[in-house]
């Protein structure tokens, strides 16, 4: 039967072991495509519900929901959404003691970090800050511009806060893209004040890059290029502006403390075969 398969294919990759493969007579090809999983978290009030693109069906409880998505082979990728659901108002000191179970002795640190990046912030949102694919992002900017002849590096984060969808939400996974792209008008939850100039900025500034390989434009302050002396990141929100490595240490201590990609996947697998 081996001698029958010309080729295996792992996504692209020559598989290494034919094991796997059941008996025939006529397979000449084998091609097996890679089952890929990812997670996110998000938070809500009580009273209000959470969905977006992966997740249509408006959602109003704590939980892990999961979602297999198919294309014409079958099974593409699934993707968890752990949700929380909280009151709909927090004082001060629940907060901290939220923060406080998820961070234990690193809370105290974790608190003036994000304090310090993101002053006008409400605390909860610490919760929910993206460590993971930013800590990835900043190790890459880091190493790019540090690169003898590599071309000027821009680092930006988008910060924005939806003020008219659940009484506030906080930017999520691919948001900026409607500003980006000049398409906000389509987008119902970009919808309140200010949210022409946000998209003149981005659109502005991709444009830019494009065509001259600097973002920096007359409808924009001044973003300058990621150095090492100088760890520049553009700021995109209601008060767009660069501020200089505010976020680096805040990114690192929560990407180490947080429970790594193989851990959560873990902490979903065993709730969801409960």
């Amino acid at each position: 039967f081996v001698d029958q398969i010309k080729v295996i294919y792992w996504r692209n990759k020559v598989s290494a072991t034919t094991m796997n493969l059941a008996v025939g007579d006529i397979v000449t090809e084998v091609e097996v495509f890679e089952v890929s999983e990812s997670s996110y978290e998000a938070i809500i009030c009580e009273g209000d519900t959470y969905s977006d693109f992966n997740f249509l069906q408006p959602k109003d409880k704590s939980g892990i929901y999961r979602r297999k998505l198919q294309s014409v082979h079958g099974c593409d990728s699934i993707i968890s959404l752990l949700l929380n659901v909280i009151p709909r108002a927090y004082a001060e000191d629940e907060i901290v003691s939220l923060i406080r179970e998820r961070y234990k002795d690193g809370a105290d640190r974790m608190i003036d970090l994000f304090r310090s990046a993101y002053p006008e912030k409400n605390l909860l949102d610490l919760l929910v800050l993206d460590a993971e694919v930013r800590y990835g992002s900043l190790d890459h900017i880091e190493k790019r511009s540090a690169f003898e002849g590599s071309a000027p590096v821009y680092s930006y984060v988008f910060a924005q806060e939806f003020r008219n969808y659940d009484n506030g939400l906080t930017a999520f996974h691919c948001a900026e893209l409607p500003y980006a792209f000049h398409t906000t008008s389509r987008v119902m939850v970009t919808q309140q004040d200010g949210v022409e100039k946000l998209e003149d900025e981005m659109a502005g500034a991709w444009a830019a890059f494009c065509h001259t390989g600097n973002p920096n434009h007359k409808g924009l302050s001044e973003w300058p290029a990621f150095t090492k002396e100088c760890p520049a990141t553009m700021v995109f929100c209601d008060d767009s502006h660069a501020r200089i490595g505010f976020d680096t240490e805040l990114i690192k201590t929560k990407n180490a403390l947080d429970p790594s990609f193989e851990e959560k996947m873990a902490m979903i697998y065993h709730s969801s075969t409960k």
